[in-house]
């Protein structure tokens, strides 16, 4: 339990260090274009039936 919550705040810390705001916001935008390409991907199969 007690290295879990090492390695936990060493991977924060990383993650503070590495990731800038502009980075996340990267992620999100492209968390949100899979999503959309996901739906489209439904709706399509979807309609063909």
């Amino acid at each position: 339990m007690l290295d879990f919550h090492r390695t936990f705040e060493k991977s924060t810390v990383w993650i503070k260090i590495n990731f800038r705001p502009r980075d996340y916001l990267k992620i999100i935008i492209l968390a949100i274009k899979f999503c959309d390409f996901l739906l489209n991907l439904a709706d399509l199969h979807f309609f063909e039936r």
